[in-house]
């Protein structure tokens, strides 16, 4: 809501909360369309990709990941 009335600089997916002692610790949450795009305009080649959670069953609270490389003049 602060992001719509222009009352923060955070963007979407912005957060600042207290972790492992560090008051105001920033993240950002990515989308998983988020990532990818981010990834690749790095210049990196996607080569593995996944989710897990920490219980048995997908969840809304389950995380994904990717795993990158730089690419090569020959990939």
């Amino acid at each position: 809501l602060l992001k719509i009335l222009g009352k923060t600089k955070l963007e979407f997916g912005d957060i600042l909360t207290n972790w492992q002692g560090i008051n105001d610790c920033y993240f950002h949450c990515f989308t998983r369309h988020g990532l990818k795009k981010a990834v690749e305009m790095a210049g990196l080649k996607i080569i593995e990709e996944g989710e897990f959670s920490l219980g048995k069953k997908k969840s809304k609270n389950s995380n994904f990941y990717l795993v990158a490389q730089k690419q090569t003049k020959n990939t």
